[in-house]
């Protein structure tokens, strides 16, 4: 039973919470990398200067909401562990014979 919640929470923690990290600071380091190129290198006037503001804007923006993610993985990677360490101290113990099945569960603390 842990097995299974423990798999599918870290389905979840990692297409929620790790690929939107992955996928923020990509797209905040592709539009900070147009930023500098319009400020820079591209001399258009005030039009590059608009654009690499915007560029720069987003870019925190997308930092920030990286962050954001990346926290958030974390934090359900810590959830993940106290499920693990659950199951680490829970044991089934039991057997079959003459025709009944016997069952006890183990907690150590």
């Amino acid at each position: 039973m842990h097995l299974i919640r423990y798999l599918t929470l870290e389905r979840d923690n990692r297409f929620r919470n790790g690929y939107n990290a992955l996928f923020f600071t990509g797209s905040a380091s592709i539009t900070l990398g147009v930023g500098i190129l319009f400020y820079s290198v591209i001399d258009l006037g005030w039009v590059s200067t608009v654009v690499s503001a915007i560029c720069f804007v987003s870019s925190g923006i997308g930092y920030g909401a990286a962050g954001y993610y990346g926290w958030q993985y974390y934090d359900g990677r810590r959830d993940l562990a106290k499920i693990v360490d659950a199951e680490r101290r829970a044991s089934l113990n039991g057997g079959a014979g003459d025709g009944r099945f016997t069952a006890a569960a183990e907690l150590k603390f």
